[in-house]
Parts: C-alpha cells; sequence; structure tokens
C-alpha cells in the first residue's frame, strides 16, 4: 500500500509522535498514577532502549499506528533465549480495518527474525488475544499463585526484620534473584542498570513496596508486594519456613484472612521450604488479558 509506510525512528522528532500516539491510544489501568510519566519512563530509561526498535507507520505521511520492541533474555535453567517483547501495538482508530495492523505485525517480526531472536513475547489485552493467534502467538496467560495458612505458633522470633529498598545493596539483590529464580522460566537477565530502572518503575505503582530483608540485623534478600499479595521474593539463604511466615504474616499488611498470597512458580527455591505448612497451589489468569509467546528462530 502506497500511502502507508514503516519506518524505524530515528529522530526525537518521531519518537516524541510514537510516544505521544501510544499516550492517546492507551488508558492507564490506575489512575492513582501519573501516566504520562510513568509511560514515558516506562519507554525512554528501559535499559535496552533504541530509538530504531520503535516501528512507526504512517498514513500519508501522518503517523497512525506503532509497534514497540523490547529486547530482553530469558533463562530456563542452563538455557538462554532472547526475546524480543512486542509492545504497545497500536493504530490510531481511523485507521483501523484496513488491514495496516497486518502489515505493521508482519513488518515487526521480520525485523526480530533478522535480528536473530529466538522467540518472541507480548503482552495483550483480554479483548485483543484472539488477533495474535494469526501471526503464531500462543497464549501462556495464566500465574501460580500460592497460599499459605497461618501456622499454629503464638510468638514470632525477632531474627527477621525490614529496611527499605536500597540501590546500595544490588549485589544482594542480584545473589537472592538469581539463587531463588535459577530453576524458573521466567527469569530475566538483570544488569545493574535494570535493576536500577526496576527500583524507580515500582515508585510509580500504587500500593507497591519494596523492602530489603535482615535476619539477625544481616541483608540476606528482598521483597516486593502490594496490598493484595507478595509479588517476588528472593534470599540468599535457605529460611522460609514457620517462622519466616509467621513474621510476613505480622509485618505485611497483605494477609487475606488467616493466609498469604505468594505469586510464586513450582520451581520457585522456596516452595520446598514449605513443607509442613498449610500450602494450596492455583492458577489464575491475567485479569488485563495475557503474555503470548511466538517462536522466531528455532
Amino acid at each position: 500500500m502506497l500511502d502507508f509506510t514503516i519506518e524505524h525512528v530515528s529522530t526525537e522528532h518521531d519518537y516524541m509522535a510514537a510516544f505521544n500516539l501510544a499516550l492517546s491510544v492507551f488508558s492507564p489501568q490506575n489512575s492513582s498514577i501519573d501516566y504520562g510519566a510513568n509511560k514515558f519512563f516506562t519507554w525512554d530509561e528501559d535499559p535496552y532502549f533504541k530509538y530504531e526498535n520503535i516501528l512507526l507507520a504512517k498514513y500519508k505521511g501522518i503517523p497512525a499506528g506503532l509497534i514497540r520492541i523490547v529486547p530482553r533474555e530469558l533463562f530456563r535453567v542452563d538455557k538462554v533465549f532472547s526475546v524480543a517483547g512486542i509492545s504497545s501495538v497500536c493504530l490510531l482508530p481511523e485507521y483501523r480495518g484496513k488491514g495496516l495492523s497486518v502489515i505493521l505485525m508482519d513488518e515487526a517480526l521480520r525485523y526480530c527474525k533478522g535480528l536473530g531472536y529466538d522467540i518472541s513475547l507480548l503482552f495483550a489485552r483480554r479483548n485483543a488475544d484472539y488477533y495474535y493467534t494469526r501471526f503464531g502467538f500462543h497464549g501462556i496467560s495464566s500465574y501460580s499463585q500460592i497460599s499459605v495458612k497461618k501456622p499454629q505458633q503464638l510468638n514470632v522470633p525477632n531474627r527477621y526484620s525490614f529496611a527499605d529498598g536500597d540501590l546500595n545493596l544490588l549485589e544482594i539483590y542480584a545473589q537472592a534473584y538469581d539463587k531463588t529464580y535459577a530453576n524458573c522460566f521466567g527469569k530475566f537477565q538483570r544488569t545493574p542498570e535494570y535493576w536500577k530502572f526496576l527500583f524507580v518503575s515500582l515508585s510509580y505503582k500504587p500500593h507497591c513496596h519494596n523492602r530489603i530483608i535482615k535476619f539477625n540485623g544481616r541483608a540476606i534478600g528482598y521483597i516486593i508486594s502490594d496490598s493484595k499479595k507478595i509479588l517476588e521474593i528472593a534470599t540468599t539463604e535457605d529460611i522460609f519456613g514457620k517462622e519466616f511466615i509467621l513474621f510476613l504474616m505480622e509485618n505485611l499488611e497483605i494477609s487475606t484472612g488467616d493466609s498469604l498470597q505468594f505469586e510464586m512458580l513450582p520451581q520457585h527455591s522456596m516452595v520446598k521450604q514449605l513443607y509442613g505448612l498449610d500450602v494450596t497451589f492455583q492458577s489464575r489468569g491475567c485479569i488485563f488479558g495475557g503474555h503470548m509467546l511466538k517462536v522466531i528462530n528455532e
């Protein structure tokens, strides 16, 4: 289609055109955050950010749609996969229904294949999940969730404590993450630059807390939680037993009745430390849609 072109962003002018287009199309999921500032940070401060990873579609020279490629490295035990994240897929309403989105997606996948990515991952909103299957994406939209009931123990030892998240302790974060999530499919490479990016991104998320875990006054890991559940937890030592569960229930504002909720894969190293506790494993769907995967280069 001669009137429809796809360009890799190369100038600040086109970058801002792409950003403002995405900002106009996507609505915030939570009204309590500064959506524009959060999105700009997510785009501009990502350690892997490059202009050319934004594909800007123009119709008769006017910005009409875009796709943003977000590179990552994904681990599965001892295997490393290069990942092309597909994000911010959008077209302005007046250009939809013309087949332009297919041209845009095909070009993005051709670009990713040419760069040698192993797989592509995207996060789709529920009403668009079906659309991506035509390009060979398959849904992986369920999350493992674990619920732990409060142990029967009256006194909580004071060996555990929390401290505010601290960028000066990035080595502890990295060691704990690598040890705890070593066997989890979904463990991404986290460089020091990415940890710093993650720290700031958490500040844009309401009710989200980033804390250091201390044992006898010594930092041994971290915990990230919101008002309902523990989103991520990792330690450099095996301490995740009855005492620690009691400590969490007494010091976090997220227990539901007599239980504590975790987003935790069965391969998480702390799961084996739950032996002897009343634990329920569940699988839940993503309320916004789901992650989808496509193999690009076998």
